[in-house]
């Protein structure tokens, strides 16, 4: 049970560090706003997932 609980966990923040990284480069490379380079990537969540 234990083990179950530390993959969820480590998949949780695993996609939180991908999808911070995906932000960040949207920030630094297309010149976006935080604010959009969060919605940039919810929408590309919704296409790809």
């Amino acid at each position: 049970m234990k083990r179950t609980q530390e993959k969820k966990r480590y998949d949780r923040l695993s996609f939180k560090t991908l999808d911070r990284q995906f932000q960040q480069e949207a920030i630094d490379g297309l010149s976006c706003s935080p604010l959009e380079a969060k919605a940039l990537t919810e929408i590309v969540k919704e296409v790809y997932f």
